[in-house]
């Protein structure tokens, strides 16, 4: 999600932390252009047999969102933006179980991470893999953990990180790297 706009996100978590009731109506529509903003490239140059598509991604994410208090209660833009990825990635990951469970493996391609990441070809990695990888990091390295998140669920470039997270440029380089090599021993791509 672009931090971009931070202070449009900043100034609408504000007014709903004062009660302004029109505040989340445009907190809501702010999320849903973003969504759709993160799983458009996410989405583009599946096979043509891909179960889910982007608008289903970002509708069942937009669904999650609403069942939370992330909209009536964001504590702020980081808060925020996190729970938009950590959604993302549940309907990524659910949608990957349903599917090795009807597959059994099936056809799956590895990829490696690197390319994965960059191109956020998200169905081309083992989606399953890589979320048990991502839990047991939280565990040990949350700021990794959140920035590996960011950048892969939430379609944040390193800048953008940094804004949200309130953190120097630096800090996230050298923590996506560490994060991406630890994946590579984990999860062997």
């Amino acid at each position: 999600m672009e931090c971009g706009n931070a202070s449009d996100v900043t100034i609408i978590i504000n007014a709903i932390g004062e009660g302004d009731e029109g505040a989340e109506i445009k907190l809501i529509d702010l999320v849903y252009k973003e969504l759709h903003r993160i799983a458009e490239p996410m989405m583009r140059g599946q096979p043509s047999g891909h179960t889910l598509q982007a608008t289903a991604l970002v509708h069942e994410s937009f669904l999650r969102l609403l069942r939370g208090d992330t909209l009536k209660n964001p504590r702020s833009r980081g808060y925020f933006f996190g729970a938009a990825a950590r959604a993302m990635r549940q309907v990524l990951v659910d949608h990957a179980r349903k599917k090795k469970a009807i597959k059994r493996g099936g056809d799956m391609v590895r990829q490696s991470l690197d390319m994965a990441v960059d191109d956020l070809a998200v169905d081309q990695l083992d989606i399953i893999a890589l979320d048990d990888a991502l839990l047991k990091l939280a565990k040990i390295d949350k700021k990794k953990h959140d920035i590996l998140s960011l950048r892969f669920f939430g379609g944040l470039t390193h800048t953008e990180i940094a804004a949200c997270m309130d953190i120097s440029l630096r800090s996230v380089e050298d923590g996506f790297r560490a994060a991406k090599k630890w994946l590579r021993v984990v999860i062997g791509v």
